[in-house]
């Protein structure tokens, strides 16, 4: 095997052939401007050439791979707001490629991190899609169809969709989130639920695509989804908090006037997965999207459900914990970090007198259970109707305008004055649940940029909604 880096012309190359666009109102950076262009003119025939040679020396059957990455098109916003990096990224390089040659050198600079443009620092996980590649090779175990050339990608059967998912082809992943992220590898999760319930031993299992972002998720024959945490976590506060999680989606089922998952079993560790994880019930419907205006009906039917959810016993309890749903002051340090994070992506100055308005609300007294999250990925639609609900695991007394934020996430002005009228919203629960929506759709576009295109566009549809209204 090979593995190789290059830059052909290094870079005073790409300094040049970004700038000049640049002069001429253009785009230069190399991963969505002419600058892209320009280095591959360079470094194709560099490609090829070495491809020729690999292939004159190589064993019969052996694999050239040529590992790459394409940005989304918003990042072309950000790049239309900002100076090339080209200079300060050449000078990183240098002083890397300094520090690299040293042979005694076993840590990851940090000077690394500074690489990346501000506001979308990448992660390295981005790459892990590359890491089974490189390890099938290096194993030899690398599928091959009947005709000994690699098999086409399974994109698997289309059907209904969950959880903010879609149904996806075997050994495909999604780009990471995270920078702790768990790769969860498809053959084991097959493992785990053929080892632990070998009554669904014979049924498919297949990784979902999601906009979710707490869990990976799988599909497990027709009925059952199994869901794994991404990030790492004591191994029993996680199997505590998927105990919690069943109970509330438990009870949220039985109150909530759609369907919504029902827990099913709790999955232990194990090959290779180091968490506990949970199976639940599948529940079809199509996941409503950031653009979801919704309809007068489907306000109605919104409406309804948070007046159902309403009427379950709070059994005295009220809010706990640190999430949405209590004190809004409570939020400014975060807030404050969204604002740090969006320079170049927002218009920074307004949002701040904005949550300035927002974090001197007063509390709304009498706590309701709520179902917390009412975003897009988290709601099902059929025919334009409120067809079921997803991830109820926090169902637990809040605010009771933390649940109206789903009229900023999924309902156009007429539709929410429907939404409105028919709950019967105050003026300081309606100001309280843009607070809310404000303060989840800040974090969603910067976070997300790079790596949940939903998720971005969510906060991005939700924003404009709230400022328009404010």
């Amino acid at each position: 095997m090979v593995i190789l880096q290059l830059r052909a012309g290094g870079q005073q190359a790409r300094i040049g052939e970004e700038t000049l666009p640049m002069s001429c109102g253009c785009v230069g950076q190399e991963t969505t401007g002419f600058g892209g262009l320009a280095k591959a003119m360079r470094t194709v025939p560099v490609v090829l050439d070495i491809a020729e040679r690999a292939a004159r020396l190589a064993a019969p059957g052996a694999w050239i791979g040529i590992e790459t990455r394409a940005l989304p098109s918003y990042h072309l916003r950000y790049f239309y707001c900002h100076d090339t990096r080209c200079e300060q990224v050449a000078a990183i390089e240098s002083e890397l490629l300094r520090m690299y040659a040293d042979p005694t050198r076993s840590k990851k600079s940090k000077l690394l991190e500074e690489r990346g443009a501000p506001a979308r620092r990448r992660r390295t996980q981005q790459r892990d899609p590359a890491v089974p590649l490189r390890r099938g090779c290096h194993r030899g175990d690398l599928r091959r169809g009947h005709d000994g050339r690699p098999p086409p990608i399974d994109r698997g059967r289309k059907g209904h969709r969950q959880a903010g998912t879609t149904d996806q082809g075997s050994d495909t992943r999604s780009m990471t989130m995270h920078d702790d992220e768990i790769v969860i590898e498809d053959e084991a999760v097959r493992e785990l639920i053929a080892t632990q319930f070998p009554e669904w031993k014979a049924l498919e299992v297949r990784r979902l695509t999601s906009s979710g972002t707490v869990n990976a998720i799988f599909r497990v024959g027709h009925e059952l989804a199994a869901r794994f945490p991404l990030q790492p976590l004591d191994t029993e506060v996680c199997r505590e908090t998927l105990r919690r999680e069943a109970r509330a989606s438990q009870r949220f089922a039985e109150h909530c006037p759609v369907a919504a998952p029902r827990p099913v079993a709790l999955g232990d560790p194990g090959g290779g997965y180091p968490l506990p994880w949970s199976v639940q019930t599948w529940v079809p419907g199509e996941v409503a999207t950031a653009g979801f205006g919704g309809s007068p009906d489907f306000a109605r039917d919104l409406a309804g459900l948070l007046k159902a959810l309403r009427t379950a016993d709070t059994e005295g309890r009220t809010f706990q914990g640190e999430n949405r749903g209590g004190h809004l002051p409570d939020h400014d340090e975060w807030v404050e970090l969204c604002f740090e994070k969006s320079e170049g992506l927002l218009d920074v100055p307004p949002l701040r007198r904005l949550w300035s308005h927002f974090r001197e609300l007063p509390d709304k007294p009498g706590d309701v259970m709520t179902h917390g999250d009412l975003t897009p990925h988290n709601v099902l639609v059929e025919g334009g109707r409120l067809a079921g609900v997803l991830d109820s695991g926090d169902f637990a007394p809040a605010d009771p305008a933390l649940d109206v934020i789903a009229a900023w996430h999924l309902l156009d002005d007429p539709s929410r004055a429907v939404f409105r009228e028919e709950l019967g919203c105050d003026d300081l629960e309606w100001e309280r649940s843009k607070a809310w929506a404000f303060q989840q759709c800040m974090g969603a576009i910067w976070y997300y940029i790079d790596t949940n295109p939903a998720m971005y566009e969510m906060g991005r549809t939700t924003l404009a909604r709230i400022v328009s209204n404010s």
